[in-house]
């Protein structure tokens, strides 16, 4: 079995890189770790010569849609696997060599959400996910782990947490993601009049 290290550098916080890594780990059937630290993402991967070589192709070609990868640097490792799996793990903080991208106006999942009545989401005017919403404006520290931004003080809803911590869900590690009972809210009234906010007819 090989092992390598892979060091990724660019704006590739915030974006969905870590699940996309743990995506295309998954179906080369890799073991190994990927975290966001001060410098970008770091991968730590074991597997054969044959699916690593294509996993480091993969990450260079599927990338999410608001990511930029400016460096691949890759070195060989000699330790053991501590695990058979593959993991996103916890962020390491340190001197900041990494950037956040900018906010992004809502993707056609997040649009189609908003707009079906049967969805949690219908007319809710903060849906985001790890394709589209607010970055930069929101982020306070890096890496950008929802301790680091202003959403930290929004508790999450069991809807959200599972949304949150599946590593297959489009708004897994979503900071700013939120839901319209528990989460910002927007008041649409006059001038120095009383504001208007209903549940089912958000605008």
């Amino acid at each position: 079995m090989t092992a390598q290290r892979i060091r990724i550098t660019g704006l590739v916080q915030g974006v969905g890189f870590r699940p996309n890594v743990w995506r295309l780990a998954q179906a080369r059937k890799l073991a190994g770790t990927v975290r966001n630290d001060s410098s970008g993402v770091l991968i730590e991967a074991w597997g054969s010569e044959s699916a690593l070589a294509d996993f480091q192709q993969q990450l260079r070609t599927d990338i999410p849609p608001l990511a930029r990868i400016d460096s691949i640097h890759i070195t060989a490792m000699e330790a053991a696997c501590p695990h058979d799996d593959f993991r996103i793990i916890a962020s390491e903080s340190g001197e900041i060599h990494t950037g956040i991208v900018a906010d992004a106006a809502m993707c056609a999942a997040c649009r189609a959400d908003i707009f079906d009545a049967s969805n949690h989401r219908y007319r809710y005017p903060f849906t985001n996910c790890t394709h589209c919403g607010p970055r930069l404006s929101i982020v306070r520290s890096i890496p950008y782990d929802r301790a680091n931004t202003s959403m930290a003080g929004f508790a999450q809803c069991p809807d959200c947490l599972r949304e949150y911590t599946d590593p297959a869900d489009r708004r897994f590690h979503a900071q700013p993601k939120c839901l319209p009972d528990v989460w910002p809210q927007c008041v649409v009234g006059r001038h120095g009049g009383a504001g208007h906010y209903t549940k089912r007819n958000r605008t």
